[in-house]
């Protein structure tokens, strides 16, 4: 992670989050306004290296992900009850995952959109561990998400046969 300032009374943000497999697909943020921040008041937050999303902060991708095969995806997020996506397609592609709000997901691919019920509500104003697996049961073309709230099972969701195409974080 690349971060523009980190001195003591100044917050810090990501400008870039570098890829750490062989793919170079990269997340970037060159608008400050949207640059999710990582150093709070010179400090790095508390609980570690965790980088803030709130609202209009994004980063977008270098190259677009297309998942077409079986992925596990493991987000450690903090709810607030309002719909946001976690990996998403900047309203340009057909891939996107996240919450409705503290007790539903959604999964987006080409076949369009599914929500399913987490099995247990989300602690609002806490850190939540949610897990989504995409793909196809044994014997079956159509892929399934199997969601997991700290560890809960959710709702199955089966959304098609489609990839689908990741852009953004956050």
């Amino acid at each position: 992670i690349k971060i523009i300032h980190e001195e003591s009374g100044i917050d810090g943000f990501v400008l870039k989050w570098y890829d750490q497999s062989a793919n170079n697909i990269h997340a970037v943020q060159t608008a400050p306004d949207h640059q999710p921040k990582i150093v709070s008041n010179g400090a790095v937050s508390a609980t570690g290296a965790s980088v803030g999303f709130d609202g209009d902060q994004v980063l977008e991708l270098t190259s677009d992900i297309f998942v077409s095969s079986a992925v596990s995806i493991f987000t450690v997020v903090k709810a607030d009850d309002e719909e946001f996506d976690i990996l998403g397609s900047n309203g340009n592609g057909t891939g996107s995952f996240g919450l409705m709000d503290s007790e539903t997901y959604h999964f987006s691919t080409e076949d369009g959109t599914e929500e399913g019920d987490l099995a247990t509500t989300l602690t609002v104003s806490n850190f939540n561990l949610l897990t989504a697996i995409y793909a196809a049961p044994t014997g079956q073309t159509d892929k399934a998400v199997t969601s997991f709230a700290n560890g809960t099972e959710g709702e199955n969701i089966i959304i098609g046969n489609t990839a689908m195409e990741i852009m953004t974080i956050g």
